[in-house]
């Protein structure tokens, strides 16, 4: 049976679906609809709009994700957001494949991220997961610009998550920040902030000193807070700084300034 572009199959008196017509921009879940497969839906990735008829009892819309009535969020578009009301228990398999912002933030209530959820998402850069997920299955797989994850819990506790996979689930070994320990310590992820010259980067804590791989911003959070105060660190103004990368943007696309601080041997 073929309907609105989804095929579908019965058995024992139970619909589930079974395939879907690529480029299908618009899935309507119908009101007989029992059980949706989200690896399908990720598979065919033109999905941006989700519909579910009324009388369904099995699922519902909720700021642009299909999700079960169980908790599990099925399938996301890229301009969906997670809700963050606690209703999200699990991310399912393949829910975001190839859909995810530069900036992941996994809402409180989450306990567990499935199997490829947030994979092949060059765009992602970081990821923030709180302390109430306790299991990851290669979630991240292939984000090959995911430089940093943020641990809402402590590091044992990061390490107790991690103690199960035999495969690093984000394939690739990561830099992994932890709740900040100490009590006034800045350095953490309670004050992580977003690189202000190209917002690509995830500063760990306030003034890190880090360097960000794209544009070279020392990280200074207080020449942030007083962007046409000349910074030590990195010799201009915010405002100064970001018209120069903006600037070699506008020259080179692919511009990165690790790539050239490599090539040329010295910091530029």
């Amino acid at each position: 049976m073929k309907i609105n572009g989804i095929s579908y199959w019965v058995k024992d008196g139970k619909c589930e679906m079974l395939n879907l017509d690529d480029g299908l921009k618009i899935l309507h879940i119908p009101a007989f609809m029992d059980k949706v497969n989200g690896e399908v839906i990720g598979l065919c990735g033109g999905v941006e709009k989700f519909i579910v008829e009324d009388g369904n009892p099995n699922y519902y819309i909720k700021d642009n994700c299909l999700i079960s009535k169980d908790g599990e969020l099925i399938a996301g578009a890229a301009d969906s957001v997670i809700p963050t009301d606690g209703s999200v228990k699990r991310i399912g398999n393949m829910a975001f494949l190839h859909k995810a912002p530069m900036h992941l933030v996994i809402p409180d209530g989450v306990k567990s991220i499935g199997y490829r959820a947030f994979a092949e998402n060059e765009n992602l850069h970081s990821v923030y997961i709180p302390e109430s997920v306790g299991e990851i299955s290669c979630a991240f797989e292939r984000c090959n610009n995911l430089t940093a994850v943020f641990f809402g819990g402590s590091r044992e506790e990061w390490e107790s998550v991690m103690k199960g996979h035999k495969v690093n689930p984000f394939g690739a070994e990561l830099e992994v920040y932890c709740k900040t320990e100490k009590e006034g310590e800045s350095y953490g992820i309670d004050g992580r902030h977003v690189c202000p010259i190209c917002g690509k980067t995830m500063f760990p804590g306030n003034n890190s000193c880090d360097i960000c791989m794209f544009c070279g911003w020392e990280d200074d959070v207080d020449y942030e807070r007083f962007p046409d105060m000349e910074s030590c660190a990195n010799g201009y103004t915010v405002a100064e700084y970001r018209k120069m990368y903006f600037e070699r943007v506008k020259e080179n696309p692919n511009y990165n300034w690790w790539a050239e601080v490599n090539e040329q041997g010295g910091r530029k």
